[in-house]
């Protein structure tokens, strides 16, 4: 298969390479909708998703131009996308918040319009109801959803409804088809099902079409027709919301690009095409990076939210969306790391709280550190369950239950800030007192445990580091990074999540089967903030590994896996682009590792 050439401009820069076949795109519109487009659909997340009423749909799934050649190239101009083919070139526009899309072709075309309406996690095939209107300039695709006895515990009852107004400057014929479709890159995940059907609904003849969803038909058409007759006027205020970050690293660029995207009105998610939620643990790792792009504002609210949103046990909840799976009931796991990189992240901004905020923030944190030792410390260490860590899913019972490094880390750096905020000297004995038994129980002179009694190498004492540099002291630091990137480093430019010689190690990405999830697949956002650490530690011992990793994460965002883009992981045997196609934190530590090496 030919490459696609690809090309990302930004005002007068430009860099151009290369991405494979498979390569796809996102949009975003900051409502927390977006357009996965890929040249051929390979998964069941591939194109347009919107968010009505609070629930994320698919809702197109493919536009497909009838008898053209594939795609041979991409052009990312940040505020929209162009693809080219021979002889002809297809721009993608979402606009800022409004649930629509904008198409435009350099010459006219037929395109036929794949649809696959459901809530975004549903994969029921009953029940999909269709009906198309076709008038002048206008077709609309009506849908409804009802129970299906074949799925079902009821039969016939409706469930919810959505429509689509298609406006366009020619023809439209309703072909209302059925297709079978098979999803290579789902098979490949191991992601069940990898096939269903589709509807074939729509054979449009025109240059120029705009897609409007809405739960009101009135709804969707009105806003057809006001993106269509403004499609200019739109595209040219995206084009100047995007110039903040023309920078001299086109990579850096699209990583802020790819992060801003992100940041909706309800949050920062966590990645597209399917962490479209707000996590708690990776909006606030990702917040800092947000500041750094000057939305100190978004990043304090950010931080603010979570604080407000403190549980009885001193905890964050781990997800902020209740309709995480396809029934109505939160994401099931506890999550023991959000609340310190909360306050971390609160450490560094505490300069922009108000006096009232900074009085807030130290009321509850004191109550947090009071919660949280009366629920989770045992012996003076603080313990977490089963999967409540970022490494949350279990393989051969490896749940990393006990006392881990980085909670500990992450603990002593919330008794830091208590001291900062309040000045009372019982926080600074027990920063004292934790710093002293972590020492004492997980370092060995030559590598810090990642768990107490459990010496395996995992990249989990570069999180120490980072969020509790004075644990240890630059050299012991400095020999503690030699001993795991013997066990963790990856040729190609990552660092594996669990020692190569384990039995547990797996070089290849299982997919949703998560044989390699934290068992060797190299997470991006672990290698970025590993060569901060690493640099601030010792940049002229571990400037192989900081460069190394540096330019890995840089391929990733420009020429692999959603062009511009920061993936989620990569296998360990060699560098791809694997999991999740835009990831916040992977792109907000780029960041960071981009400022701390003056690279942008």
């Amino acid at each position: 298969m030919i490459c696609l050439d690809v090309q990302h401009v930004l005002g007068r820069r430009y860099v151009n390479g290369h991405a494979e076949p498979g390569s796809s795109f996102i949009l975003a519109n900051g409502n927390g909708s977006f357009f996965n487009v890929s040249s051929e659909p390979l998964s069941k997340f591939n194109g347009l998703f919107v968010k009505c009423n609070g629930r994320v749909f698919r809702v197109i799934e493919h536009i497909s131009i009838v008898n053209a050649a594939m795609p041979s190239g991409l052009v990312n101009r940040f505020h929209c996308l162009e693809r080219r083919r021979p002889g002809l070139a297809e721009r993608f526009f979402m606009p800022k918040w409004i649930n629509s899309v904008v198409y435009e072709t350099s010459a006219k075309i037929l395109a036929d319009i794949f649809f696959d309406i459901r809530r975004a996690y549903d994969l029921r095939s009953w029940g999909r109801d269709y009906s198309i209107e076709l008038q002048p300039g206008m077709a609309v695709v009506a849908f409804t959803k009802s129970t299906h006895f074949f799925e079902d515990l009821s039969h016939g009852a409706r469930e919810y409804s959505l429509f689509m107004a298609v406006r366009h400057d020619g023809s439209a014929e309703a072909l209302e088809e059925w297709v079978y479709r098979s999803y290579p890159a789902d098979e490949a995940r191991s992601s069940s099902p990898s096939s269903r059907h589709v509807y074939r609904g729509l054979r449009l003849s025109c240059r120029k079409a705009v897609f409007s969803v809405s739960g009101d038909k009135s709804a969707a058409i009105a806003e057809a027709n006001a993106v269509f007759s403004k499609a200019a006027r739109l595209t040219s205020l995206e084009k100047r919301s995007f110039a903040r970050f023309r920078f001299n690293d086109l990579a850096y660029s699209c990583a802020s690009a790819s992060l801003y995207r992100l940041l909706t009105t309800d949050g920062l998610l966590a990645g597209y095409p399917w962490f479209f939620q707000v996590w708690s643990r990776d909006e606030a790792i990702s917040s800092r990076a947000l500041s750094l792009l000057g939305f100190g504002k978004e990043s304090k609210s950010i931080l603010l939210r979570q604080l407000a949103a403190l549980k009885a046990d001193g905890r964050t909840p781990n997800i902020f969306d209740a309709a995480y799976s396809s029934g109505d009931g939160p994401a099931p796991v506890a999550c023991a790391d959000g609340i310190g990189w909360v306050f971390l992240r609160l450490g560094g901004l505490a300069r922009m709280l108000t006096p009232a905020e900074q009085k807030d923030a130290a009321a509850k944190l004191e109550g947090c550190i009071a919660s949280l030792r009366q629920n989770y410390e045992k012996s003076g260490l603080i313990y977490s369950g089963p999967l409540e860590t970022w490494m949350d899913t279990a393989v051969a019972d490896d749940t990393r239950q006990g006392f881990r490094i980085e909670i500990q880390a992450l603990q002593l750096a919330i008794y830091r800030l208590a001291f900062r905020l309040t000045g009372k000297k019982e926080y600074e004995s027990l920063e004292n007192q934790l710093a002293e038994k972590v020492r004492s129980g997980f370092w060995n002179s030559k590598i810090l445990a990642d768990g107490l009694g459990d010496f395996t190498a995992r990249p989990n004492a570069f999180i120490a580091a980072y969020a509790y540099p004075e644990l240890l002291s630059k050299a012991e630091w400095g020999v503690c990074f030699e001993n795991l990137l013997k066990e963790l480093w990856l040729p190609w430019g990552g660092i594996a999540t669990i020692s190569r010689s384990s039995p547990l190690f797996r070089s290849r990405y299982s997919g949703e089967p998560p044989f390699s999830y934290h068992r060797g697949d190299s997470w991006f956002w672990i290698n970025n903030l590993a060569a901060i650490v690493m640099h601030r530690v010792d940049r002229r011992k571990f400037r192989p590994y900081i460069q190394s990793i540096f330019q890995a994460s840089r391929k990733d965002i420009l020429w692999k896996g959603a062009v511009g883009c920061h993936s989620e992981l990569s296998s360990a045997e060699a560098q791809r682009a694997e999991g999740s196609l835009s990831q916040a934190w992977s792109a907000a530590m780029f960041i960071e590792l981009c400022h701390e090496l003056g690279k942008r």
